[in-house]
């Protein structure tokens, strides 16, 4: 679940950094009841600010050794700013997100909760906010698989790697472990029950949490949860198509808009516009399929000939045309053109970021209407930071790298869905050839390739809610691009309650649109 970020930073490198400073550890307590928690400021880097604070705890590697060794995990805490009720704990999604600053502290709409889930004034009142930062992150014992990163790498080279350093704890890492260090947080606060919120891959975590300790869950809270009848390869299968249909939708609601945006009157001409201000730069082409043309297509000079006829020539041309740059592209990054990795990804990030947040439609037409205020602008930004050091440049790129691990040992640890071993072939052709990145990424999935040599070795959880005392509240988006349409739906088949949908192509309630369900979600934790 990436953070909402307009388009004019994602038009220039970000920086950011991770540097991990001392926090509280669960000690001893002076009355000799068990353990206490000492409370301490975040890591830096983590994005947990005050009044948020944090903690490390110990809980078991493996739980089917429960006495055995023990692995360490970082939690924070938003405490409650009126009488207290109870804690919901919180997953922002991934598998394997950053979780420590998940929790807006101040109330929708202001700077400091952009990018973060807010729960309503009043929910925030009665409830402290929990985060227990997953399993093989850097905010406790990492997963750590110096793999050299490769085109020609596999999974199995990643798991190689992490068996060299540490063998056996990459088959550790899963929902259902990672419920369980839930469980461990929970002992650890002395807290009877859990209410519980995720989003997006959080939702299949919080749901497993309720299926396996019912007894110790109160309220649950899903929100853009993803299907527990698609993990994993079958996520990738149902995704294209509804990404696909979302970016269509994107380029035509800006061409609609043509006389505020003066990007074009067609679909096709707003992404010619898009790939000019973002990939242009580098001189490279941008890396998802040109729309279809249409009659204004071809009234404006690209085909001498009229109809679908004409039509059909000018989607040839351009997407030869398209397609001859992919390649291009794809040959000078595995020369090591950095230019050409930087225009392509910063061109696929913007595409991908109005795919999560559809609020951002009017910011990214802004943006491509006058690119160069967009980029003066984020120069000023970036001018007033900090230039990081290389050890925070260094602890930053080893968590990106550890985010991506822990993801994929989460998804090939556990698939459930087999693999479509037809989409083999066409993966490995955008691979090495180019061509659409955002089916590439669905078809790694959904062929298994993704997973090459790191096969499964547990069976998620059959998620249900039947135990429960409480219903949960479901909530998400009618055309969901992260998690699909049917992701709400098939988690609330599995949990029961209720089902309420909010209509649009964003992913997560709370982060983009949390106004729309506010007096909803306050009844819920009433």
């Amino acid at each position: 679940m990436p953070p909402r970020t307009s388009l004019r930073i994602l038009l220039t490198a970000t920086l950011s950094t991770a540097l991990v400073v001392p926090v509280g550890t669960a000690g001893a307590d002076p009355a000799g009841e068990g353990p206490a928690l000492n409370w301490g400021p975040c890591p830096v880097g983590s994005g947990a600010e005050a009044p948020t604070e944090c903690v490390e705890i110990e809980v078991p590697r493996d739980y089917s050794d429960p006495d055995g060794a023990t692995i360490s995990l970082t939690m924070s805490r938003v405490p409650a700013t009126g009488e207290r009720k109870g804690t919901i704990a919180g997953n922002p999604g991934g598998p394997g997100g950053d979780a420590l600053g998940m929790f807006a502290t101040s109330d929708a709409g202001t700077p400091e909760a952009e990018g973060r889930i807010a729960l309503p004034a009043d929910v925030r009142e009665h409830y402290d906010l929990l985060a227990v930062e997953p399993r093989g992150l850097a905010w406790g014992t990492p997963l750590d698989c110096p793999a050299p990163e490769s085109l020609f790498g596999t999974a199995g080279d990643i798991l190689a790697a992490c068996e060299s350093t540490d063998p056996g704890y990459a088959s550790t890492i899963t929902t259902d472990n990672t419920a369980r260090d839930l469980e461990e947080a929970r002992k650890a606060l002395g807290e009877d029950r859990l209410n519980l919120y995720g989003v997006s891959y959080g939702g299949p975590l919080m749901a497993t949490y309720a299926t396996l300790f019912p007894e110790n869950t109160d309220r649950v809270l899903l929100d853009s949860s993803g299907s527990p009848d698609q993990r994993w390869f079958g996520l990738g299968a149902a995704r294209k198509q509804a990404r696909i249909d979302g970016l269509n939708a994107m380029f035509a609601w800006l061409a609609e808009r043509d006389e505020e945006y003066h990007l074009g009157t067609t679909p096709l001409q707003v992404y010619q516009r898009w790939a000019k201000v973002t990939a242009g730069p580098y001189g490279v082409q941008m890396p998802v399929t040109p729309p279809s043309a249409r009659d204004d297509d071809l009234s404006a000079g690209s085909s001498v000939l009229p109809g679908e006829l004409g039509a059909q020539l000018t989607d040839t041309l351009v997407r030869t045309q398209w397609r001859a740059g992919t390649l291009a592209d794809t040959t000078r990054m595995m020369l090591g053109d950095g230019d050409a990795y930087t225009g392509v990804m910063s061109s696929f990030s913007g595409v991908v970021q109005g795919l999560y947040d559809q609020t951002l439609w009017p910011v990214i037409g802004e943006q491509l209407r006058d690119p160069e205020a967009a980029a003066a602008e984020t120069e000023a930004e970036f001018s007033e930071m900090e230039e990081p050091s290389e050890e925070q440049a260094a602890a930053s790129d080893k968590l990106e790298a550890q985010l991506r691990t822990v993801e994929r040992a989460v998804i090939c640890n556990e698939n459930a869905v087999a693999p479509d071993t037809s989409l083999i072939l066409p993966t490995l052709e955008t691979r090495f050839t180019g061509g659409d990145l955002m089916r590439y990424n669905e078809d790694n999935i959904a062929s298994g390739a993704f997973c090459a040599g790191w096969d499964a070795t547990t069976t998620p959880t059959d998620i249900s809610g039947q135990a429960l005392d409480r219903a949960p509240l479901n909530i998400g988006y009618t055309k969901d691009t992260a998690v699909t349409a049917d992701g709400a739906t098939g988690m609330h088949r599995a949990m029961g309650g209720e089902l309420v949908t909010v209509v649009g192509y964003s992913h997560g309630v709370l982060l983009v649109e949390p106004e729309k369900l506010a007096d909803k979600v306050s009844a819920y934790f009433a």
